[in-house]
């Protein structure tokens, strides 16, 4: 089985970086930040209860963050595992140190009621975790092939946690969970319709993560190109997929 069908399959694929120079580079920016030395013009700031994530802005933070995509060929990646074409429409740094997860089971898109939420189709997200120290368990655990069990017409009333309902608890007696943790080369790549928690920290060491989020362009038209940081991102993100090409 290639990824492309694990990738259908399960929801997720584990990849590894190339062992060079951006991705150094990489590791070491998130490595400051995960000590909170920021540079000039930046600042971690909290947006959920014991996390920190980076502002104004990730992607104008250090070239190394978008460099490793075109480095390790992740647009040609992400079209051959999903067969479309994606566009980037955010990056996100964030840094979290709470000894349980700040963000249990839930999908990124799921029904309730009569509404969808989140993008439909659903988008796809990378997430990178460096090796910080190797006491800390931190990365993310997966329900394997729950993207393909999406319920309709769940009502709000039984939903059990924020995009996580009554009928999702129950996959877990059928599917298997699968654990991507902190790592000095290897990434994920998910659905983002699969369940997904994120792990525990250490409370003394705490993690720091890198998260690409990609969705179709005309999901970005609709919901990110109204923000000047998503637009800026996505056409310098643009513009180096033209200049890769030539």
């Amino acid at each position: 089985m290639n990824d492309t069908q694990k990738y259908y399959r399960d929801g997720f694929v584990k990849l590894k970086f190339k062992n060079n120079e951006t991705l150094k580079n990489m590791i070491h920016q998130l490595s400051l930040l995960h000590e909170e030395k920021t540079r000039k013009g930046f600042e971690l700031i909290s947006k959920y209860p014991h996390t920190k994530d980076l502002r104004p802005s990730a992607f104008n933070y250090d070239e190394s963050f978008l460099d490793i995509l075109f480095d390790n060929n992740i647009p040609e990646t992400l079209h051959k595992l999903t067969g479309e074409r994606l566009t980037l429409a955010h990056i996100q740094v964030r840094k979290s140190e709470i000894d349980k997860s700040y963000m249990p089971w839930h999908r990124d898109m799921y029904f309730i009621d009569d509404r969808v939420v989140g993008n439909i189709p659903p988008g796809h997200k990378i997430i990178f975790y460096p090796k910080i120290s190797e006491q800390s368990p931190a990365g993310v655990e997966l329900l394997k092939g729950s993207h393909l069990c999406l319920f309709q017409k769940q009502p709000s009333n039984k939903f059990i946690l924020p995009g996580c309902s009554y009928l999702d608890q129950q996959l877990f007696q059928l599917l298997d969970t699968v654990k991507y943790t902190q790592s000095e080369e290897e990434f994920l790549i998910f659905n983002t319709a699969l369940l997904h928690s994120v792990l525990p920290d250490s409370r003394h060491i705490g993690s720091i993560r890198i998260i690409y989020s990609f969705v179709r362009p005309f999901q970005f038209d609709e919901n990110f190109s109204d923000q000047e940081i998503h637009l800026n991102l996505n056409k310098l993100y643009e513009s180096m997929i033209k200049n890769d090409k030539n």
